[in-house]
């Protein structure tokens, strides 16, 4: 392979991962793959913009026929033109995924909403954050944590972690692996009450919980939990109730402002 060839190839990769990489329609696909998988499609998707690099060239060079601008053209070497060549290859690859991220309406939610609906996991933590609903996590442990999650994730997203701010804790008993509620954070509560679950304080109470501990996750259903278990009082429960519509209120009131 001459060093040209090669230039060309390495030049077709870099178009094709800047922009599987960058523009929302593969990015969130893409940020799962790694190794030889990532190589071959940023190497198929540069492909698509050597054509029109290679045009660019082709319309210079006819330009160049006409005496009155051959005077300002130059003649340039193979390898000159191959460099040329990856440079525009480059140049369309960044263009084409800036013009589409700017000028497709709502094209990073949308892209972001299909790939989390591949995933079980990503698809329930999509719902709770977009229909405003509390999580039930239980880890290997044996603890369980209802809360609300609170930092958004991105499809394919290396994160670790996934962050929740708490309203009740408990546990799983040994015999049946019943889910059974036991602590209620009462100065979350005493936050939501005031309106200041957005604040600093509240960020004190944020929690970070591992993905590789978790062993189920879904949505809290405050009445289907009250059914089952007989010491999750009416009072509990609609004290939760409660809870959940001052939650819901203010973060309505804080995205129209």
């Amino acid at each position: 392979m001459s060093s040209g060839t090669g230039l060309l190839l390495v030049a077709i990769a870099a178009a094709g991962y800047r922009f599987s990489t960058y523009c929302y329609a593969l990015k969130f696909r893409v940020s799962r793959e790694s190794g030889h998988r990532l190589y071959l499609t940023s190497l198929t998707v540069g492909l698509l913009f050597l054509p029109p690099a290679w045009l660019i060239l082709q319309v210079s060079e006819w330009a160049c026929s006409f005496a009155f601008v051959n005077n300002y053209c130059i003649k340039i070497s193979e390898l000159e033109y191959i460099i040329i060549l990856s440079l525009w290859t480059l140049v369309f690859g960044y263009l084409t995924a800036y013009a589409y991220n700017k000028f497709k309406k709502h094209a990073k939610a949308e892209h972001i909403i299909r790939e989390w609906r591949k995933n079980d996991f990503d698809s329930i933590y999509l719902r709770a954050q977009l229909d405003f609903k509390p999580l039930a996590i239980s880890l290997d442990t044996g603890k369980v944590y209802v809360g609300m999650p609170v930092l958004s994730r991105e499809p394919g997203s290396q994160d670790s972690h996934i962050s929740i701010l708490p309203i009740y804790s408990g546990y799983r008993t040994d015999k049946d692996l019943k889910f059974v509620l036991a602590t209620r954070y009462e100065s979350v509560a005493g936050l939501v009450s005031r309106g200041a679950q957005f604040s600093d304080d509240a960020k004190d109470f944020y929690m970070a919980l591992p993905r590789e501990r978790i062993v189920s996750i879904h949505i809290f259903n405050n009445h289907l939990y009250k059914q089952v278990d007989a010491s999750y009082t009416s009072k509990k429960a609609h004290s939760f109730e409660t809870l959940m519509q001052r939650l819901q209120g203010s973060d309505k009131n804080k995205s129209s402002s």
